[in-house]
């Protein structure tokens, strides 16, 4: 069972990113169980309150729909190594992966399937990573 966090305000975006777990969790044979935001206030009231291992894999967008930011995360708390920014900011993504973040992909709108694609990409590896040292 893996838990990921989708902090993400466009819906569409959203969509793409479940069709593409829909398919990993095929591919894993194991579940996985999406807890998603819009609204960085929520981050701040629920996320940041929660055990730091409630998540496996966080999905860090930038901006949210209610003008706040879900950079508001405790991303120090959490684990950068279970982080993958996806702004549409490229400048935001690289400062992310400078504070050591596992790993960036620069949102892009109108391709939107690759996008998702290479969110799960990393995804995967960090989760492939993490079971790799539960391991040893």
């Amino acid at each position: 069972m893996k838990h990921i966090l989708i902090l993400e305000d466009l819906l569409e975006v959203q969509a793409a990113l479940i069709k593409e777990l829909a398919k990993l969790e095929e591919k894993l044979a194991e579940d996985i169980f999406i807890t998603s935001y819009s609204n960085s206030s929520d981050v701040e009231k629920i996320v940041n309150q929660q055990p730091i291992d409630s998540y496996d894999v966080i999905i860090l967008d930038r901006n949210a729909k209610d003008g706040g930011t879900f950079h508001i995360l405790d991303i120090n708390r959490f684990g950068l190594d279970k982080i993958i920014s996806t702004s549409s900011m490229p400048s935001i993504n690289k400062q992310l992966l400078k504070q050591g973040v596992a790993g960036a992909v620069d949102k892009d709108l109108n391709h939107l399937e690759e996008f998702a694609s290479e969110v799960i990409d990393k995804l995967e590896k960090i989760l492939a990573e993490s079971k790799s040292l539960r391991a040893r």
